[in-house]
């Protein structure tokens, strides 16, 4: 029998049992899943639990190699010669063994939360040619990793986030763990962050009148970036949106206000580039700064 999901039940059935969240430059459809609303005002550790069984299936995924693509070409614009690189969230290392390849690269940091993540990291990275596996090394972390970080603050010349904060409840944990990762940079450091702009969809902020096929990705890159002389505050008029999952709203301006908060400055757009799941499109965004 013929069916037809109504696209508010396409969407909590997308991004529940899928799951966008998590992980770095695994990015796109991580696994990591929210737990219930009410404990959204927990301390950090209280806030995610990942489906170590989905790893596997994750990384097979296309648009997830196709999103590191976007993260990397960001990343290569400001690598020297001899870059030591941190990806907080790797998920499995998909761009991370992208960098890991490039010459310029002396080394890259992979951490992760997720033991299926990471087992997927040292899984795949076993797969690659020795200077390859040579340059990257993973790290378990907890939700607030100071203690793991603690030994590589001030050591890395470029830091890489990507679709982990929108996770992160309260909103005041993302800001906090943007600090910390942050912190991790050299004077001059540059600090790479990707995210859904706006957020998962949920809120109805995009037409249904988009006919494109599944996976189907349109790109709006910002070749040079543009620049951004935004203040601190937080809200920027508007306020501190949730998806129905929980998923924590940022703006193009709140995002760039989040790199600012942590001592990261000159930030710019670097990308906007769009993917479509069944029809229904999802707004992404890379933005780049430099630690002072």
């Amino acid at each position: 029998m013929a069916w037809r999901l109504t696209r508010h039940v396409l969407l909590i059935w997308l991004f529940t049992y899928i799951d966008v969240s998590h992980c770095g430059c695994g990015l796109a459809f991580p696994l990591l899943r929210s737990q219930k609303m009410s404990d959204h005002h927990h301390h950090p550790k209280d806030h995610m639990v990942f489906d170590d069984s989905k790893a596997e299936e994750y990384v097979k995924e296309q648009i997830v190699q196709s999103n590191a693509e976007h993260v990397v070409s960001c990343v290569k614009r400001y690598l020297k010669p001899g870059s030591d690189i941190l990806d907080f969230g790797c998920g499995p290392g998909v761009a991370a063994r992208k960098l890991a390849a490039l010459s310029e690269v002396k080394s890259v940091l992979g951490a992760d939360v997720s033991d299926g993540m990471l087992g997927q990291f040292e899984k795949l990275k076993e797969q690659e040619k020795e200077e390859v596996k040579a340059k990257l090394t993973s790290l378990k972390t907890s939700p607030n990793p100071v203690e793991e970080l603690k030994p590589h603050v001030g050591t890395k010349d470029m830091v890489i986030i990507s679709y982990v904060i929108g996770h992160l409840h309260p909103r005041e944990a993302g800001y906090d763990v943007v600090k910390k990762v942050a912190a991790c940079l050299k004077p001059g450091g540059h600090f790479i962050l990707a995210e859904f702009k706006g957020g998962v969809p949920f809120h109805g902020e995009h037409g249904d009148g988009h006919e494109h096929n599944h996976g189907h990705e349109h790109n709006h890159g910002h070749e040079q970036g543009h620049g951004h002389g935004h203040g601190h505050g937080k809200g920027h008029g508007h306020g501190h949106e949730h998806a129905h999952d929980g998923h924590e709203v940022y703006h193009e301006d709140q995002l760039h206000d989040l790199l600012a908060q942590a001592g990261v400055t000159n930030t710019k757009t670097e990308m906007e580039y769009q993917f479509t799941m069944w029809k229904v499109d999802v707004d992404c965004i890379v933005i780049s700064g430099v630690k002072q």
